[in-house]
């Protein structure tokens, strides 16, 4: 898929997005929930900013977050998993024959997030966080900065779409830019399954996981 198809693609799915929750005039108050225990497993070719060409992660994921007003929470993930990469066999040689390995890959983050309502049951959302990535023996740190836009679709369902900004320091010095969609289907009124992506310049990514909705009256402060 060349450049121009990629700006296609990203085009029509903002579009799509915008199309979807911009109109949203459900009747209830109900709006996105912000406080959650999520489990996930995920195949993804950029994971806290760290890719390669021919490379992919693919691991599990934890996350988790707690409304601490009706416009704060706080969250954080932690991820395990494996980085498939090409490495060189001898890399003395003048030609080094290169083969796909899986690396250890681990990587948590903890921040804060903001919401706000911009329609009925649709709120925009700013968040930054901490985060930290360790692959094999290389441990580094940065931040991730992140907008998106959460908004129900009926009583059960809940789409996404958001762009982040991941800059990792350190030895690694690395930084990303990704553009988000989600869907999350309420199966109950706690438990809920979820479906996620990421598609910028050439990576892309899947994420399926189940959540667990546990009332953001539980730990609000404010």
């Amino acid at each position: 898929m060349n450049a121009t198809d990629l700006r296609s693609v990203r085009a029509s799915a903002l579009a799509l997005a915008a199309t979807v929750l911009l109109p949203l005039a459900a009747q209830g108050d109900d709006g996105p929930r912000y406080s959650y225990l999520d489990a996930s497993y995920q195949w993804s070719d950029v994971n806290y900013a760290v890719r390669a060409d021919d490379s992919e992660h693919e691991g599990f994921r934890i996350e988790a977050s707690v409304a601490l007003a009706d416009w704060l929470h706080l969250f954080g993930d932690y991820y395990t998993g494996d980085f498939s990469t090409p490495v060189a066999v001898d890399p003395e040689s003048a030609n080094p024959e290169l083969r796909k390995t899986d690396l250890d890959f681990t990587g948590y983050s903890i921040g804060l997030g903001l919401s706000y309502p911009i329609a009925n049951r649709v709120d925009l959302v700013g968040r930054a966080s901490y985060i930290n990535a360790e692959l094999e023996n290389v441990d580094d740190s940065g931040f991730r900065v992140e907008g998106m836009i959460r908004g129900m679709v009926g009583d059960r369902a809940e789409v996404q779409v958001g762009y982040r900004y991941t800059d990792i320091g350190g030895d690694s010095d690395i930084k990303n830019r990704d553009v988000t969609i989600g869907l999350l289907y309420n199966v109950t009124g706690q438990l809920a399954l979820r479906a996620s992506g990421i598609v910028f310049d050439n990576d892309s990514g899947l994420e399926l996981g189940i959540r667990y909705n546990f009332g953001d009256a539980l730990l609000k402060l404010f």
